[in-house]
């Protein structure tokens, strides 16, 4: 199997000398491999080098952000994907890998399986997510969620901004084409995610909402979607959905994350399920 890699070395979690510690892991076991860049502003070109290596499969040790990029540029009929773990959060990794491991136990165990596999998206704007969009001023709770995992109770309060996060001001209108029929709702914050249920080829997008009517229901819910599932969470909606809108109706635009990425959102978005949106190497670690 010919191999070509991207290292990131500016993510949160590669070394500074990950080029020289993924060739000699690939000398170890025989692989010819070409590393093409190791710089995040290139990626463009890079992608343009490793269609012209006709690769088996394109390498992406990075973050989050950095293997959705590829993974939409390469599409469902290019060379398959596989990441190596390398970013703050790796939830995609977490999806393509069935679990997080180590960089080179995902590389050994997903060359060695050989079994490319098709992975769904949802198309949130013009941009491919692989886990989900989320929207609105909880999103900023995301990253307390990840210190209190983490252990790292110390920088809580300067990650948990109370004043901004917790913000009931803005309003999201939406509309959507759900499992149960079309639907409308409003959301003071809202998350778009692909669903981890298989048996849903059509619905695939878990819609999440919540609206609550007072800033103690706000802060309750805040504080339970830091350690429980966010379906376990009350005050907090999930629907089976394929598509939709949502649209701002006090404000000209709201903060958010793409594929855990924050971003910011303005006058609104569009969403929709993708069942075939790239090709991906895992590690089969479920």
């Amino acid at each position: 199997m010919k191999l070509t890699a991207i290292i990131n070395t500016h993510s949160g979690s590669v070394p500074d000398n990950g080029v020289e510690l993924f060739r000699a892991e690939m000398d170890a076991h025989g692989w010819p491999c070409s590393v093409i860049s190791d710089a995040p502003d290139s990626l463009s070109e890079s992608l343009e080098r490793c269609r012209e290596e006709d690769c088996d499969a394109f390498v992406v040790w990075g973050g989050d952000g950095t293997v959705s990029s590829v993974m939409q540029a390469l599409g469902p009929d290019g060379p398959p994907v596989l990441p190596l773990p390398g970013g703050t959060m790796n939830m995609l990794h977490q999806r393509v890998h069935g679990g997080i491991a180590d960089w080179q136990t995902c590389l050994v165990e997903a060359v060695l399986r050989r079994r490319p596999e098709i992975i769904p998206a949802v198309r949130v704007n013009d941009k491919l997510v692989f886990i989900g969009a989320m929207i609105g001023r909880l999103t900023g709770l995301a990253k307390a969620r990840e210190t209190i995992r983490d252990g790292d109770l110390a920088s809580l309060p300067e990650t948990l901004d109370l004043q901004d996060n917790l913000d009931l001001t803005s309003s999201i209108k939406l509309s959507y084409d759900g499992e149960d029929g079309p639907g409308r709702d409003s959301a003071t914050a809202l998350g778009v995610f692909v669903t981890e249920d298989k048996r849903k080829p059509e619905f695939g997008i878990d819609l999440v909402t919540s609206d609550p009517q007072n800033l103690s229901e706000l802060v309750s819910i805040g504080f339970q979607a830091l350690t429980k599932r966010l379906s376990e969470t009350p005050g907090v909606s999930v629907r089976a959905v394929q598509s939709g809108r949502a649209d701002f109706a006090d404000t000209d635009s709201l903060p958010g994350t793409l594929d855990g990425e924050p971003v910011n959102f303005s006058g609104g978005l569009t969403f929709e399920y993708v069942p075939r949106a790239a090709r991906v190497l895992g590690a089969g670690l479920s």
